[in-house]
């Protein structure tokens, strides 16, 4: 009889014992809130209870302190803006220049005939750089039309934006350094500056169309005169002739003192 196979002895192996951790324990510092910056906070119990269903809320506190309102800030004297209405110096000049070149006698004809205000202020001392109203302007206008027109009055009003021309972009004018002689198209790409320059109120653009072609718009500033807007037009057709164009015509295609959105003028030569 065979006895069953041994099993093989079980070696004793020995227990191991777990190593104490030999890391520090590490304790996070309390942080203390920067002065100015966003409070510190309590801590927040939680609510009890009662014996009820009810219980009392607890708000939290506000993290970030109120905001103080800004201070106002108040303007230095002479940083407010131009008011509108009001136009350069250099215009109403070139009005007062027109009206003695076609003699004392109908100088004082016409200026008796304004308000004193308004004769105390072309009688003054005009300054080119100085702000003035464009009503005084528009009133000036008006009554050299009424009283020297002769029954054109449409002529008249251009006559007078030609001489601007003649008087601003000639050799001594201020607006000298805006004529090209042979290139319209760079005064007429300057008109823009040139109108703001002299307008506290409105815009007026320019588009080129073709090489002897151009249009230029006037949007928004002072209320718009129909028979105003022709000096304008003699104006721009005086100023391209001075730039070398031959053969000018410039329409006022729309007229904002005839209910349109804009002034446009249509500028041509050859």
């Amino acid at each position: 009889m065979s006895l069953p196979p041994q099993r093989p002895a079980i070696p004793n192996y020995p227990i191991l014992t777990p190593v104490p951790d030999a890391r520090p324990a590490v304790t996070a510092p309390a942080l203390t809130p920067v002065p100015g910056t966003v409070a510190s906070v309590a801590p927040i119990s939680a609510p009890r209870f009662a014996a009820t269903t009810a219980h009392t809320s607890t708000e939290r506190p506000a993290l970030t302190p109120a905001l103080k309102p800004l201070p106002t800030i108040t303007p230095a004297p002479g940083m407010n803006a131009v008011p509108l209405g009001k136009v350069k110096g250099t215009l109403l000049i070139a009005r007062v220049k027109y009206l003695r070149a076609r003699g004392d006698e109908s100088f004082e004809r016409v200026l008796r005939r304004l308000s004193a205000a308004d004769q105390q202020v072309v009688r003054g001392m005009l300054l080119p750089s100085g702000w003035y109203a464009a009503d005084l302007v528009l009133r000036f206008e008006m009554t050299i039309v009424a009283l020297l027109a002769r029954g054109d009055r449409r002529e008249l009003f251009l006559d007078m934006g030609r001489f601007t021309a003649d008087a601003n972009l000639g050799p001594n004018g201020v607006q000298r350094p805006y004529l090209k002689e042979g290139d319209p198209h760079f005064l007429l790409r300057n008109v823009p500056r040139i109108y703001s320059a002299q307008h506290a109120g409105g815009v007026r653009t320019y588009t080129f169309l073709e090489p002897r072609a151009a249009v230029i718009r006037t949007l928004d500033g002072e209320e718009a005169n129909a028979e105003d807007c022709l000096t304008a037009v003699g104006w721009l057709k005086r100023a391209v002739e001075l730039s070398g164009g031959r053969i000018v015509t410039v329409d006022e295609t729309q007229c904002r003192g005839r209910g349109a959105s804009c002034c446009e003028y249509a500028c041509r030569w050859a």
